[in-house]
């Protein structure tokens, strides 16, 4: 007698919003400036940039947010990007990892840029006073953070080097990761979404740690993000 095969799980759905919205405000692709690309080729490298500023201005609009560059240098390091505050820079690495690093990236620079002038988004946080995740604004979203299954066990992980476990549980690195991973799910967009795929789950081996929220522990964070974009003019009903 043959064994019957195991069935496979039915994967959950993605979130879904409580209410349809549009984008408000000017586009956040309007303040982007693609620059040089080195090491990759071009074709490539900038129709990944152009699926991510365009998922982007399809899911919000933006208020007060200057211009940034980005540039893109092929690397064999461990680095997927970085966002430099003295110039508002983005700079992509790694060129599989684009989709959803960009989207990072450039909540890195909304969170330093793009709240300014908002009432209540000023940051209390005087090592950081320029990130409106360390204001008022945000202090339900990095509560419910907290509560989250993925950032108890951040701060749980005794695997997890203490440096990398700090980092992790920063105000404005919370706020670009969940950032990354909303634009993902709002979204539906295949790259953006495969891309925080591979990023999800449980670390396993030595592999890079896996930082963002499982669907169902995102969803208060994905509720959160739609409030302050509402209130603060982003999105609209």
């Amino acid at each position: 007698i043959k064994p019957k095969p195991t069935p496979k799980p039915t994967p959950k759905p993605t979130p879904k919003p409580k209410q349809s919205t549009i984008p408000a405000g000017s586009t956040v692709s309007s303040k982007i400036n693609f620059g040089q690309i080195i090491g990759a080729d071009q074709d490539r490298i900038q129709a990944k940039w152009n699926n991510v500023q365009k998922t982007i201005d399809e899911v919000h609009g933006d208020g007060p947010l200057p211009t940034t560059l980005v540039r893109h240098t092929a690397t064999k390091g461990t680095t997927n990007g970085d966002f430099t505050r003295h110039n508002s820079q983005i700079n992509t690495y790694k060129e599989d990892s684009i989709p959803l690093t960009l989207t990072h990236e450039i909540g890195h620079w909304i969170d330093y840029r793009g709240f300014r002038g908002i009432p209540g988004a000023m940051s209390q946080n005087y090592r950081d006073p320029e990130f409106a995740s360390h204001s008022p604004l945000f202090k339900n979203f990095i509560a419910l953070a907290k509560k989250t299954q993925k950032m108890q066990s951040i701060k749980s992980d005794g695997l997890l080097e203490g440096d990398m476990r700090r980092y992790l549980q920063r105000k404005h690195e919370i706020f670009a990761r969940a950032y990354s991973q909303y634009i993902a799910i709002k979204s539906r967009n295949p790259e953006i979404l495969s891309d925080l795929r591979s990023r999800q789950g449980k670390p396993v081996g030595g592999k890079v740690y896996p930082a963002q929220w499982d669907d169902d522990d995102f969803l208060p964070l994905y509720n959160e993000i739609e409030t302050i974009f509402k209130q603060i003019g982003w999105l609209k009903t």
